[in-house]
């Protein structure tokens, strides 16, 4: 798979998320995203971000979406480790457990095609 590709789909995956936070079709009763995820107006802020930053990157060219997902796994697994010490809302932002877990894997994954995946020649 393309580096450019990986960013588009994270790009993509992360507007998805952002734009669920505005249907209440996928929230439960007790207000949880898909019955698992805390989300808050500015953690819907932060999903948004990224996607559209993932976008940037896949538009732009191999350098710039690696550089993306290494950004952007440092601090989505930061965000998982800080969030599984401090119970407290953290960084203005609601966030559970599921959520903790969620952003260390994304960032591990992140983490991993930002160091391992190679950029194409020309690109």
């Amino acid at each position: 798979m393309n580096i450019r590709i990986a960013a588009l789909i994270f790009g993509i995956a992360f507007l998805a998320a952002g734009l669920a936070w505005h249907l209440p079709i996928f929230f439960d009763n007790n207000g949880l995203l898909f019955g698992l995820f805390q989300i808050d107006p500015m953690h819907n802020k932060v999903h948004l971000g990224s996607g559209l930053i993932g976008l940037a990157a896949a538009a732009t060219s191999g350098w710039w979406a690696k550089l993306y997902f290494k950004i952007f796994g440092g601090i989505y697994a930061l965000l998982g480790i800080l969030g599984m010490i401090f119970s407290d809302p953290f960084m203005a932002m609601q966030i559970n457990m599921a959520d903790n877990i969620l952003h260390l894997g994304l960032g591990v994954v992140a983490l991993l095609i930002g160091f391992r995946m190679r950029i194409p020649p020309g690109e």
